[in-house]
């Protein structure tokens, strides 16, 4: 289960705030904060020239990363792997497989340890029953 500390709430109104997007979902990773925002509002939410992202970046003092939902699971783990160009299929009826080339391609999805596939596992699990797997 996932806790919402008073942190992350005040990040989720600070960017509601200065995007006017309406932000379904936040997560603190090791190396930025993952704006999960609702279907078609990523553009707003991003700004002009990515001017909201980079006013946020600086306020905040931390990398941003937004991230539009999909009620598709394909189409939301693209959208979390962008921009990062990958096969995302599924493989079986609860494992999405993440289909790239080369060993750059592996090295930014899995990264260190496994890290950035973990961090895509726990926000995928919130919303869907699968399994990411990468090939």
């Amino acid at each position: 289960m996932k806790v919402i500390t008073e942190e992350i709430i005040g990040y989720i109104n600070l960017f509601e705030n200065v995007t006017r997007a309406r932000v379904k979902d936040c997560y603190q990773g090791q190396e930025a904060l993952t704006f999960i925002v609702y279907e078609g509002e990523a553009g707003k939410a991003i700004g002009k020239n990515g001017e909201n992202v980079k006013r946020l970046t600086s306020l905040i003092k931390k990398r941003i990363k937004v991230v539009e939902f999909s009620e598709d699971p394909l189409r939301f783990v693209s959208n979390l792997i962008f921009p990062i160009r990958a096969g995302v299929n599924f493989e079986d009826h609860n494992i999405i497989a993440i289909k790239g080339h080369g060993a750059k391609f592996k090295q930014a999805v899995l990264g260190p340890e496994r890290k950035n596939l973990k961090e895509l596992q726990t926000i995928v699990s919130n919303y869907f029953k699968f399994e990411l797997k990468v090939v």
